[in-house]
């Protein structure tokens, strides 16, 4: 009896998963045809990850670069109206050089004794005429702190007994 209610809940769960994946379809599609696409391309030594809503870990003692990639409809490289702008949430939890053409960013990870989790958010001008639009990609890093691997006996300095 337990296996069947197993069955039975695994088909529900598969059967629910059907339905809210059509859904994000729908949605995505709605988002392709309503307004412009980006998306962050991250990179950590040789590893990359693209995508509009990208979430990685990143060691205190790390550094990742991301680039902001402007996607047109069809999903081919798109362009936008100067530099991109990003920002971090919290503000100063990592340090930021922006490359001189203003679509990739280097970010470096500062001492913390916790977990942080940092919303990143890189924000440019789709409209390349006289106008704004704004066009977004998001993405989420946890600021780890880094453990200790090793370790070390310090002696002090030797002294007579009393």
């Amino acid at each position: 009896m337990e296996m069947v209610a197993a069955i039975v809940g695994l088909l529900l769960v598969f059967a629910a998963g059907l339905v809210a994946g059509t859904a994000m379809k729908k949605v995505r599609g709605w988002c392709r045809e309503t307004r412009p696409t980006c998306a962050i391309r991250w990179t950590l030594g040789e590893a990359s990850f693209e995508g509009k809503d990208v979430r990685m870990n990143l060691h205190e003692t790390e550094k990742v670069s991301a680039e902001f990639a402007p996607k047109k409809p069809d999903g081919s490289p798109g362009a936008i109206d100067g530099a991109a702008t990003l920002t971090l949430d919290p503000p100063d939890s990592l340090t930021v050089e922006v490359d001189p053409g203003g679509l990739k960013f280097e970010l470096k990870g500062k001492p913390t004794q916790a977990p942080v989790a940092i919303a990143v958010v890189i924000t440019g001008d789709a409209d390349l005429g006289e106008g704004v639009r704004p066009i977004t990609a998001s993405g989420s890093i946890l600021l780890l702190p880094t453990e200790a691997d090793h370790a070390e006996i310090v002696f002090g300095t030797p002294e007579p007994q009393a």
